[in-house]
């Protein structure tokens, strides 16, 4: 009777009592956490579960599993690089108690061969029961090796699928209605298992090419961390380029902050993430590797924001817009700067603008407005539209003044200064009004908003023909100031 009592005690004690990781950017509660390790292999960190164990007395279920510390969810996707060390691994969903949730049961075994493994089951107060068909084969092909799993649930239909390497398992798909939502967790029946790059997703998913500006990960931080809700950053591709400063010098702290703070999960090339994501962000601080970028990424057939500059060239953003158009892919690109508090401005008719900003340059870009000009250049569009017809610009060793003239009359001057300044701009209304915004604070949650509604819709915010006019309009700048300021048409020959 003491070693029945003993037994119970301790059942009751594991269940009741729960350690805390931290690992993937979230929280874990574990049993007990000498049973788990954290390790870093090959720069990601991994979640080790070292010791199996049998499901404690009573009906028969698994418990050794970390539960990530989040609010509950009804619609989820879990995706992780998964390494069963002995038969099998699980993922649990919809977690609500110790003795009510559903998991998706990964296997070496066909559900044919062995009916409690390879297929998903439900948790109801009692022993586990399968609600999963038996058909198809194993889950997982060998042990000892990284499979990348993946599991979407939705509460409000009851639906879930499983999938390993990119294919859905056929065992691994069931509805069940009885629970409509609760956390999600990792671990196994009563082995040992290996999990890496996990991420934890309940809208969209978006993959970063370039890991190399403060960009992704101002980004992730506001959606990862649900400051714009809708979609997640999940996967990433580093790249880089080792001869510019801005992209040598910062892609390692990046892209370490993107995998250990928020458990996003890097890839080999582009091709790569094209089944894990519903859109595509190309953030190169490179724009010279944009066209490169697009051209590969154009494969997944997702759409595409690419972070201002759209090119390092006319000739460059010319033909990302071809390539795209011939896949079929939409895009967009802007500056932060066109969703600031500067739309405002535009609530009635412009007559007029100046508009100011930093200007720094880069000696590796072709086009010299498009490293850092750009953002003026995307205020003055903001506020003017198409329609630029005569671009002169003047320069000083301090700043460089770029102004157009529209076809019907309108005049637009942008100011850059050097090496830095604040972002500011000016509008001429009719009967001589004026107002102005002289200092303009940098935001980037606004345009992180309309980028997750564009992979939504596949409606750019921003027509693409004005972008592309915009980047006309800073060649011919260009060419105006190696002119010495004459007056240069801003080419419309391809017709935007």
């Amino acid at each position: 009777m003491k070693r029945t009592l003993a037994v119970l005690f301790l059942a009751s004690s594991l269940v009741q009592a729960a350690d805390t990781l931290e690992v993937f950017g979230h929280k874990w509660s574990v049993p007990d956490a000498k049973d788990w390790k954290i390790d870093t292999e090959d720069g990601s960190q991994v979640l080790h579960l070292v010791t199996g164990r049998e499901p404690l007395p009573g009906p028969r279920r698994p418990f050794q599993f970390a539960i990530a510390d989040t609010p509950p969810f009804s619609k989820v996707t879990i995706e992780a690089d998964a390494r069963p060390l002995k038969r099998s691994l699980i993922v649990v969903f919809g977690y609500r108690d110790p003795a009510h949730f559903n998991y998706v049961h990964f296997s070496t075994d066909t559900a044919t061969k062995q009916p409690v493994h390879n297929g998903v089951f439900h948790v109801f107060g009692g022993e586990r029961v399968r609600i999963s068909g038996l058909e198809g084969p194993a889950a997982f092909p060998e042990i000892n090796r990284w499979h990348h799993i993946r599991v979407v649930w939705d509460g409000t239909t009851g639906n879930v699928q499983g999938e390993v390497d990119g294919q859905p398992v056929p065992s691994l798909h069931a509805v069940d209605m009885s629970i409509h939502e609760g956390k999600i967790g990792l671990g196994s029946f009563n082995e040992t298992a290996d999990f890496k790059n996990v991420s934890i997703t309940t809208g969209l998913r978006l993959g970063v090419v370039g890991t190399d500006t403060s960009h992704v990960v101002a980004f992730t931080n506001s959606l990862n961390n649900g400051k714009v809700s809708g979609a997640n950053i999940v996967v990433a591709y580093k790249g880089g380029s080792p001869e510019i400063e801005e992209s040598r010098g910062r892609i390692d702290k990046f892209s370490a902050e993107l995998r250990d703070k928020f458990g996003v999960r890097f890839v080999d090339k582009i091709s790569d993430m094209c089944g894990s994501v519903d859109g595509i962000l190309i953030e190169s601080v490179d724009a010279r590797t944009h066209l490169a970028s697009a051209k590969e990424a154009v494969g997944c057939h997702k759409p595409l924001f690419i972070d201002k500059p759209l090119a390092a060239s006319l000739a460059d953003a010319r033909e990302i817009a071809r390539v795209t158009a011939a896949a079929h892919v939409p895009w967009f690109s802007a500056s932060s700067l066109r969703f600031s508090s500067i739309q405002s401005l535009k609530q009635e008719p412009v007559k007029g603008a100046i508009v100011w900003g930093p200007g720094p340059t880069e000696p590796h870009q072709p086009l010299e407005l498009s490293w850092y000009g750009i953002h003026a250049a995307e205020m003055l569009y903001t506020l003017l539209g198409t329609g630029c017809a005569e671009v002169t610009q003047t320069a000083s060793e301090a700043a460089d003044v770029v102004t157009c003239r529209w076809h019907d009359g309108r005049l637009g001057t942008m100011r850059v200064d050097r090496p830095y300044s604040k972002f500011g701009a000016v509008v001429f209304r009719d009967k001589n009004r004026v107002e102005a915004q002289p200092d303009i604070p940098v935001d980037y949650v606004p345009l992180v908003r309309q980028i997750v509604d564009f992979v939504a819709s596949g409606k750019p915010p921003v027509p693409n023909n004005e972008t592309l006019e915009m980047f006309a309009f800073m060649d011919a700048a260009q060419r105006s100031k190696k002119s010495g300021g004459k007056a240069v048409t801003v080419d419309q020959s391809k017709g935007y």
